[in-house]
C-alpha cells in the first residue's frame, strides 16, 4: 500500500523576545503586584508597574538597549 502525501504550506512569523516576555508578565500579574505594592505613583502618565515591565523586557531580550536610551 503506498503512503499518500499531502501537502502542507506553512508560514514564518517572526516575533520579538519582548513580546514573548510581556506575555510571561502578563500571566505573573507583574504590572499590577508592583502597582499595588507601590502605591505612590508618579507624577506622570505610567505606573511604576508599567516602567518595571519595560525595564524587565529590555533586560531579558537579546538587544537589550543601555538604561539611558529607554526613552527612544
Amino acid at each position: 500500500m503506498a503512503a499518500r502525501s499531502e501537502s502542507i504550506e506553512y508560514q514564518t512569523t517572526i516575533v520579538g523576545a519582548a513580546y514573548l516576555v510581556k506575555g510571561i508578565l502578563a500571566r505573573l500579574r507583574f504590572v499590577s503586584v508592583i502597582d499595588e505594592t507601590l502605591r505612590s505613583q508618579p507624577d506622570i502618565e505610567t505606573t511604576y508597574g508599567t516602567l518595571s515591565q519595560v525595564i524587565v523586557a529590555n533586560r531579558l531580550t537579546f538587544q537589550p538597549m543601555p538604561l539611558y536610551k529607554l526613552a527612544e
